[in-house]
């Protein structure tokens, strides 16, 4: 069957007609896909933003300036650890001595 000029110019805007519709829902659908992206983006944003402020702090101690003194207060610690050590054992053999010389005189 042979087609003339006419019925070839009607299929022929029929398939761009389908055509256009089938972009145009890709398009729509690339749309909504661009607004969803961008919200999630946003989002991520924001959770960085206040993770980073919980990190770092913004115009208040984070939690790594906080680690930092509790580690200052950990160090220290060790260090009156130490010393109270020393003078424990000062003491102790202060009174082992003491003892000893008590008994065995």
């Amino acid at each position: 069957m042979t087609w003339t000029g006419p019925e070839r110019r009607k299929e022929a805007l029929e398939n761009m007609t389908e055509l256009m519709l089938g972009v145009l829902e890709i398009k729509t659908k690339l749309e909504n896909l661009h607004g969803k992206v961008n919200n999630s983006l946003e989002r991520i944003e924001g959770l960085l933003a206040r993770h980073s402020e919980t990190l770092y702090g913004n115009g208040h101690s984070g939690l790594t300036s906080k680690i930092d003194k509790m580690e200052d207060i950990k160090e220290s610690l060790q260090s009156h650890q130490r010393s109270d050590n020393k003078w424990f054992f000062f003491f102790a053999g202060m009174l082992i001595t003491i003892l000893g010389w008590t008994i065995f005189k």
